[in-house]
């Protein structure tokens, strides 16, 4: 019986119902829709068409695009539209975007599954009936869709009217969309210029702001240039051409160029005809009066209703600089939008590239880049000698864009800024059918200052020089004049967002005004929202030369504003008295009755009855960070673009072939003849005989402990990079505790007093000694005495880059280590490396070394070698003591 019902369950279910559809107010709602697209394949079963893992898809995707040569085509991506893996990975993502959630994959309905197949075969099969933005006849419907799950009700024509006006596109198309992103996207990545930044993964305004700071010093004439018209209408025909120099599948392409010619005419048309044909039976004025009320309504959200944004973030979003504000819509591509713009506005970055490389001519005799672009013989962290610009002098031109915003520096005459920007008109109305006039192309000079992102790049001009008069103090003469670059925060931006949301009225001084937004909530409530946004105003000014002046404004009108809400809801009357009872950064309870019998806040507190207050961060400019001057590669690429070169670089097999033969030249051994000793040694010893480790570690470590407590004052001892828990569980130190002592105890009290190691020295003040390095991290020694030694050695950070880093001549300033912890750095650094390990790891063959200092400071190196093998031999296993049990 169980099984008839079952097959007649399916006999049902797959049945055409076309006899069963309501009218055109229920036509677009109705479920039974799915069951025709079901016709073409009544015996598939989606289940068996998931097969593999859709991230190795797009995985495959990213290393194909990254391994192909930078002129290759890609044609063959039909393909992947038939993966059925990558429909539910994109149906996953399009209703993370929705509802906010993220389903599983088998938390997917199975009806969801068979109307996603159908979807993906009305997409992919010839002569498919999908259609853009068809909104009367959807395949796939949103899981928060209530008439998607009821059976076919029927929907008013108020709703109906309501979702054949709206302009965002309908969920199928959002989840074509994710497909074609995750498809067409990875090929565009690999080519894009390293220029932009916009609408790209792994980069952000912070990148660009890092660019300018460490590519820009130095230049004279900067030029802003605005083409942001293109993020509101491009032609298709210039869209498709960008577009077929690199996919030529006809497939992908037709639907991308069907979603561009859906012109607003269209949808104004559309809209027009269901308004005309449903009407809404309601008269001018009381359609007004119906539209007030909807308006003053309180908005009850439904349980699969997406809550809006907190307050915080809806301010914080009123601060995006008009460069970072305008995202790009066309048609009905949705969020493939921005990617098609980058690739149009790429052939921008390619011609200003190529001018680049063009304009340059460098000169021996001026102190930057005097043989090429990337000589490095500037810094950007410190001060540049830059002379004024002549014919003599190295003319250079540097280029950056986010969006639809690009910033251009000329180190040269004006003429050749004004040059640049009438070979930049022509281009853009040769190219893209974009005339730009000056007000898109300003031309400014440094010292008047560029403002980009809300951010003023100028110059700071730095007297190295100056001898001055006994009596007057006037300047007598000046050997030379440096600039440093200065990337500071706008404030008067920032005065303008806080007006604008009604913080503060006036300009030149402004004054605070009440938070009313945040009038009905309690303080504990309005302290955290007000907490979170100075935080991410924090993170945004992050690399402002003046993060602490821009940050300590945002709190003072934050605090202020605050201040004078509670002063009107507790009737205080002034924000001295909100100060006086809550403190400067309000973190006391204010109360609103002087009622004795009310409970204290300590003790609602503690009952759990009221949230605890936090008090407003950043009240006093100690508390606020300093800018993060964190070195910046000239040559920055994200970090999952160098993963897939260096994974790219690992599957060539002529690389491995050539590091094999370097390895074997320079004497050196590979894991693999590591394991096999390893491996006989276990099989003829019995154990693993460590080439990495000690046979007298402990002793060693026992000793010097000894002669530190005999002689506290005279002996210092300085943590290293093997004094570690990890690293003595592979280099053999625990294998030693525990073959000499038959248990770990001893391993875990040396490890125990490793995290109580200075981590440096100080000799007379003039001789800093570190087991490892320097760290970009740290700038003054009190950084060193502020660190939490007491711990095991991070896999990164300040006290990481002191026991890890290493010095090297070649390298100017900072550089990756190819250890992977800490950094390379050298220069103009003095440096004294002492190795005191003779013969290390017992294969080496080194010397050793110890720097004794007098009283004076004069330096003596006393060179010695390793004891005789005689006298090394492996010391004999022995019982432990009871004290170490």
């Amino acid at each position: 019986m169980r099984r008839v019902t079952y097959s007649l369950r399916n006999i049902v279910e797959h049945f055409p119902c076309n006899s069963f559809l309501k009218p055109i107010s229920s036509l677009s709602i109705h479920p039974n829709r799915q069951s025709q697209s079901r016709e073409a394949s009544p015996t598939q079963e989606p289940y068996s068409l998931v097969k593999q893992d859709p991230v190795d898809i797009c995985l495959s995707l990213w290393v194909k695009s990254f391994s192909s040569p930078p002129r290759a085509t890609f044609s063959n991506l039909t393909g992947f539209l038939s993966k059925f893996d990558l429909w539910i990975l994109a149906y996953q993502r399009t209703c993370a975007h929705v509802s906010g959630t993220f389903p599983p994959r088998n938390a997917i309905h199975a009806n969801a599954l068979r109307s996603l197949l159908s979807l993906q075969q009305a997409v992919t099969r010839p002569g498919g009936k999908f259609r853009w933005n068809d909104k009367m006849n959807q395949l796939v419907r949103s899981p928060s869709d209530k008439f998607s799950a009821n059976g076919g009700e029927a929907m008013s024509k108020g709703k109906l009217r309501k979702i054949m006006e709206s302009e965002e596109p309908i969920f199928q198309d959002r989840v074509v969309h994710e497909v074609l992103l995750m498809i067409v996207e990875p090929f565009f990545e690999a080519r894009f210029s390293s220029k932009s930044h916009g609408f790209r993964p792994g980069r952000n305004p912070h990148t660009v702001i890092r660019t300018i700071r460490s590519n820009f010093a130095g230049y004279l004439w900067f030029m802003k240039g605005d083409v942001s018209e293109m993020l509101d209408h491009v032609d298709v025909h210039v869209v498709m051409n960008c577009l077929e120099r690199v996919v030529k599948d006809r497939k992908v392409l037709g639907l991308i160029e069907s979603s561009l010619r859906v012109s607003a005419d269209d949808k104004s048309v559309l809209k027009r005809a269901v308004v005309e044909k449903n009407g809404d039976g309601l008269g001018v004025k009381r359609r007004i009066q119906r539209e007030k009320r909807m308006r003053t309504k309180k908005k009850i959200l439904s349980d699969d209703e997406p809550k809006p944004d907190p307050y915080w973030l809806r301010t914080f979003y009123s601060f995006a600089p008009k460069e970072a504000a305008k995202v790009p819509c066309y048609g009905h591509c949705g969020i493939l939008s921005p990617l098609l713009a980058n690739v149009c506005l790429d052939e921008l970055d390619r011609f200003m590239e190529a001018k680049i490389v063009d304009y340059f001519r460098p000169c021996r005799d001026d102190s930057i880049w005097k043989e090429s672009i990337e000589d490095g013989c500037h810094n950007p962290a410190w001060p540049e000698f830059v002379p004024s610009s002549g014919k003599e002098k190295t003319r250079k031109m540097d280029y950056v864009r986010y969006g639809g915003h690009f910033l251009i520096g000329i180190r040269g005459p004006r003429e050749d800024a004004v040059k640049m920007r009438k070979e930049i008109t022509e281009f853009c109305d040769r190219v893209f059918g974009l005339r730009l006039d000056n007000s898109k192309l300003e031309i400014e000079h440094i010292s008047r200052g560029v403002e980009f992102l809300d951010h003023i790049i100028c110059r700071r001009v730095i007297y190295p020089t100056l001898r001055y008069t006994g009596s007057g103090g006037s300047i007598v003469s000046k050997k030379g004049v440096g600039t440093l670059l200065s990337v500071s925060a706008s404030l008067e931006q920032c005065i303008r967002r806080f007006r604008r949301l009604a913080f503060v009225k006036g300009d030149k001084d402004p004054e605070p005004l009440p938070c009313n937004p945040m009038l009905y909530s309690s303080q504990a409530h309005s302290n955290s929202q007000m907490n979170k946004f100075l935080e991410t105003m924090a993170d945004w000014y992050k690399y402002a030369d003046n993060r602490k002046k821009a940050v300590g404004f945002c709190a003072y009108v934050v605090r202020s504003s605050l201040a004078k809400l509670y002063a009107a809801r507790y009737r205080l009357k002034s924000r001295a008295k909100v100060y006086g009872i809550a403190s400067r950064d309000l973190s006391h309870p204010l109360s609103e009755s002087s009622n004795n019998s009310a409970p204290e806040y300590s003790d609602l507190l503690r009952m759990g009855l009221v949230d605890a207050i936090q008090g407003v961060q950043f009240s006093r400019m100690s508390l606020i960070p300093s800018c993060d001057y964190t070195p910046f590669p000239r040559n920055w690429i994200p970090n999952h673009e160098q993963v897939l070169h260096e994974y790219v670089r690992l599957q060539d097999p002529k690389f491995f072939c050539e590091l094999h033969r370097s390895i074997k030249r320079q004497g050196l051994s590979v894991p693999q003849d590591e394991i096999s000793e390893a491996v006989w040694d276990f099989k003829t010893v019995g154990a693993w005989r460590s080439k990495y480790g000690s046979f007298y570690s402990v002793e060693t470590f026992l000793l010097l402990l000894a002669l530190k407590v005999r002689y506290p004052d005279r002996i210092t001892l300085i943590r290293g990079n093997h004094e570690s828990r990890q690293i003595t569980q592979v280099y053999g130190f625990y294998d030693e505790c525990l073959r000499k002592y038959g248990s770990v105890n001893v391993w875990r009290h040396c490890t125990d007093i490793f995290d109580y190691l200075s981590l440096s020295a100080l000799v007379e003040n003039k001789i800093f000694c570190v087991h490892g390095g320097l760290s970009p991290a740290i700038m003054t020694l009190d950084q060193i005495r502020t660190i939490d030694r007491k711990q095991e050695v991070p896999h990164d950070g300040a006290m990481c880059d002191l026991l890890w880093s290493d010095p090297e001549d070649i390298v100017d300033g900072w550089g990756l280590s190819p250890r992977g912890a800490g950094f390379l750095f050298g220069g103009s650094v003095s440096i004294v490396t002492v190795w005191s390990a003779p013969n290390y790891c017992y294969r080496c063959g080194n010397v050793a070394a110890i720097l004794e200092l007098d009283e004076n400071l004069n330096k003596e190196f006393r060179v010695f070698d390793a004891a005789k093998q005689e006298s090394r031999a492996a010391p004999t296993k022995k019982p432990a003591p009871d004290y170490f049990l």
